[in-house]
């Protein structure tokens, strides 16, 4: 056998064989040498180099271009495939207006095609329009995100007509994305309605995920009332699915709500319903985290002692599996249950600490509610 060369030294010599190739006497000799420098720019990229890998996509996307004159029907789906890996490679080289315009192009292409055959190229187009959106975000064109966000929907809304299961969570997801696009066009309206929507198909799926999901944005908007249904909602599909990370989350998510409408007594019971599924599952970083939690709540009751108690736990989980950045948040939980009941020296030293650890990762000590 010969000598296996390196991927950028291959790379010419396909570029000069395909660009060789007569057509249209030779129309499968060039798909498939295209194909393969379609292939070789994704192991370029792979390795680390994006200008050889987009270099190569370039010739292949050149190939798909002259197969399409050919016959638009038999190899535009080809060139809208080298063109997706072609703003790919674009995107790693810096180059975020061009891969924008091949992704573009990619998903005209794949939808025109999905118009008459959805069960091949719904899912395609899908694909690539996810890919769309991340570069509009990246180039900030909310404008041109929400264009995509709207198409993907409808291609997820053709791909629910013929498998609901396999794509209604994912066209749920969508919704979601689309309500934060409509949220940053200042569209609030929009925005309810897509979240709406969003909502409805996982209530329909029994999918908890994304009413979380919804929930937790609301959350951090500080909307913790109408969160808190969309938590509970949440709760009982994850309950009736029996998913524990799922039950998990809910019960500290509705925790942190009740904390917010200062119900505490209500919060420390999610936060110890959630600590005993953390300790079913092992989950070792949950169960630090309704600790933490716990003891805020315990605070909030004027019950030091307590409070005292679950951070001391917490704080040695922290140590246990290495997570400085929460074990300075319970430091500075403590530092407060200190203060408020007059104990200054343990307050001062506690606060040191969670100045330390905040020093040395560059943050800014925290002492707050810890989120999943």
């Amino acid at each position: 056998m010969g000598e296996t060369l390196p991927l950028e030294k291959t790379a010419p010599d396909f570029t000069k064989i395909s660009d060789r190739i007569v057509t249209p006497d030779n129309p499968e000799l060039l798909v498939e040498f295209a194909n393969s420098l379609n292939n070789l720019s994704i192991d370029l990229r792979a390795i680390g180099n994006p200008q050889s890998a987009m270099e190569v996509a370039q010739h292949a996307v050149r190939s798909g271009e002259r197969l399409e004159k050919i016959s638009e029907k038999r190899y535009a789906p080809d060139l809208a495939r080298y063109l997706n890996n072609l703003a790919l490679a674009e995107e790693q080289c810096g180059m975020g207006a061009k891969a924008i315009e091949s992704c573009r192009r990619s998903a005209e292409i794949r939808e025109d095609f999905a118009k008459e055959n959805p069960d091949e190229y719904a899912e395609p187009l899908s694909l690539t329009l996810q890919t769309l959106i991340s570069l509009e975000y990246s180039a900030s064109n909310a404008a041109g995100a929400q264009v995509a966000r709207e198409r993907l929907i409808d291609a997820y809304e053709e791909l629910c007509s013929r498998n609901p299961r396999k794509y209604r969570p994912a066209l749920a997801e969508a919704y979601f994305g689309l309500s934060k696009v409509y949220e940053e066009q200042n569209l609030p309206q929009r925005a309810e309605e897509a979240l709406d929507r969003g909502a409805s198909i996982s209530k329909e799926m029994g999918h908890w995920g994304t009413l979380w999901n919804i929930g937790n944005s609301l959350l951090e908007k500080g909307r913790s009332k109408e969160a808190e249904p969309k938590f509970l909602e949440s709760l009982t599909l994850s309950e009736t699915a029996n998913d524990q990370w799922g039950i998990w989350q809910c019960l500290n998510s509705l925790g942190i709500v009740y904390l917010d409408t200062n119900r505490s007594f209500e919060a420390e019971v999610k936060f110890n319903k959630g600590l005993a599924v953390t300790r079913v599952m092992k989950n070792r970083l949950g169960e630090g985290q309704a600790l933490h939690n716990l003891g805020i709540a315990f605070r909030k009751q004027g019950r030091w002692d307590d409070a005292e108690r679950v951070y001391h736990q917490a704080l040695n989980i922290w140590k246990e599996i290495g997570d400085e950045m929460r074990e300075g948040q319970t430091w500075g939980g403590l530092a407060n249950i200190y203060s408020d009941s007059g104990a200054t020296k343990k307050a001062a030293d506690a606060r040191r600490k969670s100045t330390e650890i905040a020093n040395r990762l560059g943050e800014h000590a925290n002492d707050g509610i810890i989120n999943v």
